[in-house]
């Protein structure tokens, strides 16, 4: 079935199956992989975009229900190649972490900026919710809130940059404006052409001698192109 969305300003119209998310859709057919796959069940908000204007987990929506709808990814937020407000605010307060959920983290915060111009630490928590970061206690994700709201209204001015001196300074890490703005890829962001992918079955027992590996129904699926059991006499793979 057909797909109309405005994605970042530029309407696009693509063909998705029934059960497809909206995740999906922009990262393997947009190659949008700004928006983050975390935990699949709508917990995580790696995943999070704006529907039209409004913070939505991505993997939670199915891309034809979607249709008609304006899409902003993180990658929207970024103007010209600069970082918006709240992009610099997450660069200059160390609240980029790894990268990971930081994308998801912006667009729940771009939501709540365009509903509550200066939210209070309390409402910023609460707001923030139904964002996880492992890496993060969250305190410089408050304070980046707080100065993105300055920034939007113009209450606040760039930092000054670097002048080279690094002992006693605090210095943005270089890395974090492409994390940013969605442009660094994690393994997961890397698509090839002509790559396989790899899955791993486990044992659905927890405790037991694995006496022999019977990989032939396997073998003959479509698209399988070889599969690997470790045995467990030596560390060694082979194919069967």
């Amino acid at each position: 079935m057909r797909s109309s969305l405005t994605v970042n300003g530029s309407e696009v119209s693509v063909d998705v199956t029934p059960r497809e998310l909206l995740v999906d859709t922009l990262r393997d057919r947009l190659g949008l992989t700004g928006t983050k796959v975390g935990c699949e069940t709508g917990e995580c908000g790696a995943c999070t975009v704006l529907v039209d204007g409004k913070a939505t987990k991505s993997c939670m929506v199915l891309a034809a229900s979607a249709d008609g709808s304006q899409v902003t990814t993180v990658e929207g937020l970024t103007a010209d190649g600069e970082l918006s407000p709240i992009q610099e605010a997450f660069w200059r307060e160390y609240a980029t972490q790894d990268g990971f959920a930081a994308p998801g983290v912006m667009m729940s915060v771009a939501d709540l900026l365009s509903r509550n111009p200066d939210p209070s630490s309390d409402e910023i928590r609460s707001w923030l919710d139904g964002n996880l970061c492992r890496v993060t206690g969250y305190h410089n994700v408050v304070r980046a809130v707080h100065s993105a709201a300055k920034r939007l209204t113009g209450d606040e001015a760039d930092s000054p940059q670097p002048d080279g001196g690094l002992i006693g300074a605090s210095v943005p890490p270089t890395e974090a404006p492409a994390l940013l703005r969605g442009e660094d890829k994690f393994i997961a962001d890397v698509s090839l052409p002509g790559m396989a992918y790899a899955s791993i079955l486990r044992s659905p027992h927890g405790h037991a001698r694995v006496a022999s590996i019977d990989a032939s129904a396997a073998k003959s699926a479509p698209g399988v192109i070889r599969v690997f059991t470790v045995p467990t006499s030596r560390g060694s793979c082979r194919s069967p």
